[in-house]
């Protein structure tokens, strides 16, 4: 019982990690596309 509930706490560890980890990632793309947008104009 005990480790079922330890892998299910790594998993919601895993899944909130890697959420963050593509917001941060779609943040930086966002941040290039305006950079490189701001060099054409």
């Amino acid at each position: 019982m005990i480790v079922n509930y330890y892998l299910i706490f790594l998993h919601q560890i895993m899944c909130s990690t890697a959420g963050i980890i593509s917001q941060f990632v779609d943040q930086c793309q966002q941040l290039k596309r305006a950079k490189t947008s701001e060099k054409r104009q």
